[in-house]
């Protein structure tokens, strides 16, 4: 194990022997990158780059607006405080963005993605991903493979791309787009706008909803899942039923399902889950 410590000033530090680095940048605006192995890299106060390359790394970017670049390997990264640029490349990484508006990108792999405080924007790209989008109104991207997506609070707008999908818009008033894929879409509380696309889609509807809109309904393709309220029999939840003009709407008490353009005489009990 190799220790490095920079300063208070600006410097490059770069990694050049065959084994494992600790740097630490402390203050000034440093270019730090590790080696081939698994690295330790804190890049401290500044607006700091931070490069892992090869390796199963650890990147923390402190404080500072920093751009962290995982490369090869299974990497940790942190942005810590400010508005920082996350990127994880390839492997199965883990990303938080601490405080701040901070973008997030896992690259190839199985990634976890954390945005963390404030208005991020988190994209899993390849493999199947872990995303949550936590405080803040986030803009989620699941993109290639079948991902979990999560949105936390705020009001979220969360794409799932291709792959079967599981996406949880949580609290806030969420915009939710399926993508290809057949997806389970669940908008949780708030006044939700949920759009399948492409794919057979379930639009999963539970107590504490509030309002669920659906937006692209499709015949013998998607369903809504409704088995959280034990609706007994299909004439039961027609008796829950009333069109206002081009929408049907399924009243639950104080929660509210509305399918946008969708005529209820044209339901059938297939296109619910009980």
């Amino acid at each position: 194990m190799h220790y490095v410590y920079g300063t208070n000033y600006s410097e490059t530090i770069i990694a050049n022997a065959y084994d494992n680095f600790t740097i630490y940048g402390y203050g000034g605006n440093d270019k730090l990158t590790g080696y081939n192995y698994a690295d330790y890299i804190d890049g401290g106060n500044g607006n700091d780059s931070l490069y892992g390359l090869g390796g199963n790394d650890i990147l923390l970017g402190g404080w500072g607006y920093d751009w962290v670049y995982g490369g090869y390997g299974d990497d940790q990264i942190d942005g810590g405080y400010d508005d920082d640029s996350l990127f994880g490349d390839a492997g199965n990484d883990q990303i938080w963005g601490g405080w701040g508006y901070d973008y997030l990108d896992g690259g190839s792999g199985d990634d976890q993605l954390f945005g963390g405080g404030d208005n991020d924007v988190l994209k899993g790209q390849g493999g199947n991903d872990l995303l949550k989008g936590d405080d803040g109104n986030d803009k989620i991207y699941g993109q290639a493979g079948s991902d979990d997506m999560y949105g936390g609070t705020g009001a979220d707008n969360m794409r799932g791309g291709g792959g079967h999908d599981w996406m949880f818009g949580e609290q806030g008033n969420d915009r939710m787009f399926g993508g290809s894929g057949d997806d389970h879409i669940v908008g949780g509380a708030g006044r939700d706008k949920v759009f399948g696309n492409s794919g057979n889609d379930v639009f999963v509807f539970n107590h504490g909803s509030n309002v669920d809109r659906v937006m692209d309904f499709t015949f013998d393709q998607d369903r809504c899942d409704i088995s959280n309220f034990n609706v007994g029999s299909w004439a039961q939840l027609q008796s829950l039923m009333s069109q206002n003009g081009d929408d049907t709407i399924i009243k639950f008490g104080t929660d509210k399902l509305i399918l946008d353009s969708i005529d209820k005489d044209f339901l059938i009990a297939s296109d619910f889950i009980f």
